[in-house]
């Protein structure tokens, strides 16, 4: 893991600045090279559609957002963090109003740097937080939108999955189809086997019917034998 005092961090090795003028984009990675000496591989996209493609490539990157010195300068971040909400975004500002650095979590951003911050150590170590950070909201999130059992969507999910068709049925005219499927007797598996034993035959069924379905498909599980 990474230290205050620099030590060589252990995990996430991409970092994407996005944003940075020539001068500031050598400074910054002078910055990260001395405490990172190792295993780094710096990255630049001078906007943010070649941002959001170079995050689809490797989505284990984290983003050194440049915030522009303009009437909205938290609107590149909004763009990044709706584009990529899986990517770890730390925020670097010329100015020292605290309120931005607040404003810049508010809109997705995982950490904020003033000019005044910035040093290697403390660079280094907010990479790792910024990483680190998102890392658990993604947890997070997954837990709250997948069934524990068997890692398909649950019926959260399923209802969003579901709006979203109907949203792009509108658009296109071609109608969504919904199959809701339940097992014949399951009640006995779990009587005479044991749950462990029904837990096993939930799995095996996730995993056919996922093998079964385009990828643009989903197949969720709403609850007990019902999918």
């Amino acid at each position: 893991m990474l230290s205050d005092e620099g030590a060589s961090p252990t995990r996430a090795s991409r970092v994407l600045l996005v944003g940075e003028e020539p001068r500031s984009t050598t400074k910054i990675v002078e910055m990260l090279r001395a405490v990172w000496p190792q295993g780094l591989l710096i990255t630049q996209a001078p906007c943010i559609p070649d941002a959001v493609q170079e995050l689809s490539d490797h989505s284990e990157t984290c983003v050194l957002l440049t915030l522009p010195a303009d009437d909205d300068p938290l609107a590149p971040l909004r763009e990044l963090a709706a584009a990529a909400p899986s990517a770890p975004i730390l925020v670097l500002s010329d100015g020292e109003d605290a309120s931005v650095g607040v404003a810049a979590v508010q809109a997705g951003a995982q950490d904020h740097l003033s000019a005044s911050e910035l040093h290697p150590a403390l660079l280094a170590r907010c990479v790792r937080y910024a990483i680190e950070r998102k890392r658990a909201e993604v947890r997070l999130t997954r837990r709250a939108l997948q069934d524990p059992l068997t890692g398909l969507p649950n019926r959260l999910l399923f209802r969003d999955r579901v709006s979203v068709a109907l949203d792009r049925s509108q658009r296109t005219g071609l109608a969504p189809a919904v199959m809701f499927l339940d097992l014949d007797s399951f009640k006995e598996v779990n009587d005479t086997l044991g749950h462990a034993a029904g837990d096993r035959v939930l799995h095996e069924l996730s995993d056919r019917f996922t093998a079964l379905l385009r990828p643009m498909d989903t197949v969720a599980r709403i609850g007990g034998d019902e999918f």
